[in-house]
């Protein structure tokens, strides 16, 4: 079932990214396609998936600008799936022989990409740094688990799980938006509310379920996280709640930069993006208000 689920997660992504092509650069559904069915043919093979999804988060980060917005987003939600994928394996069959500190190491980082973030304007090293902060989400989470001897399928999977539609809506919103990356600033977004309120609704919503506000499918996660993993020890408390307003403010600008001037141009998306955007904003939403829904749907997992 472990499998199924990621492969799953995997089609979620893909179907969405091969609709935002075919209403921009079809050429690049072929790149999206390439790198899924390698996903996939090579998904019970864990150190090969593994390695190849780090090679696609450095890719991303090391190269953002030598790539195309949809090369961005496949190398970055790909890659964060399926490293989610290899750690939780990891987890389930080893165990860490420091786990605070291994905690308290990846808050430290959290915390200092999520100032990076905030004070990014490029809209792509934005994205990329927000996909990082969520990948470690996962590690985090199962890190937690493993110390606390919670169920790591549970904390493993639901992290990836709501990161995986919300990161979608965020990247195809945001991707709308800039026009496929033209408008290569996070500044340039400004008057999006007016120029397309629709899928600037969507890009909020992204933006606050990431930021992990409650009603928002991400905070079901990050409320289990913290809960656990202030029972450990008092330093990671100060050093959580000290990242979550740190992503707080980081997506907050987001959402501010979008609200703000007014523009008279409006612009129109193409209509299958908008339904997509729509449906993945109502996932958010519903899995935000209703979290045992969460619970069923990962139950089946394991």
């Amino acid at each position: 079932m472990i499998i199924g689920f990621f492969t799953a997660l995997l089609l979620i992504f893909g179907f969405s990214m091969l609709a935002y092509c075919y209403c921009n650069k079809l050429w690049d559904g072929i790149f999206v396609l390439l790198i899924l069915l390698s996903f996939l043919f090579i998904i019970r093979q864990e150190w090969i998936a593994s390695a190849l999804s780090i090679s696609l988060l450095l890719y991303s980060l090391l190269f953002a600008k030598r790539t195309s917005y949809t090369q961005l987003a496949t190398f970055s939600m790909v890659g964060s799936i399926a490293f989610a994928f290899f750690l939780l394996n990891f987890f389930l069959n080893n165990q860490l022989s420091h786990p605070v500190a291994m905690i308290i190491f990846t808050l430290l980082l959290m915390c200092y990409l999520t100032i990076q973030g905030i004070f990014e304007d490029d809209l792509e090293k934005y994205l990329i740094i927000s996909s990082f902060i969520q990948t470690l989400f996962v590690l985090l989470d199962l890190t937690v688990a493993s110390h606390r001897g919670g169920s790591i399928i549970a904390l493993g999977t639901i992290q990836i799980f709501n990161y995986t539609f919300a990161g979608i809506l965020l990247f195809l919103a945001l991707g709308i938006l800039s026009k496929d990356n033209r408008r290569i600033k996070i500044t340039q977004l400004r008057g999006s509310n007016y120029r397309n309120p629709l899928i600037a609704a969507c890009a909020i919503v992204a933006a606050l379920s990431l930021a992990g506000i409650p009603g928002l499918n991400m905070f079901v996660s990050e409320w289990l996280l913290f809960q656990k993993a202030f029972l450990i020890s008092p330093v990671i408390t100060i050093f959580g709640i000290f990242l979550a307003l740190l992503l707080f403010i980081m997506y907050f600008k987001l959402v501010y930069v979008l609200s703000v001037s007014e523009s008279k141009i409006k612009e129109r998306s193409p209509l299958l993006l908008n339904v997509i955007s729509v449906l993945l904003m109502v996932i958010c939403i519903v899995l935000g208000l209703l979290p045992n829904l969460q619970y069923f749907i990962l139950g089946l997992v394991g």
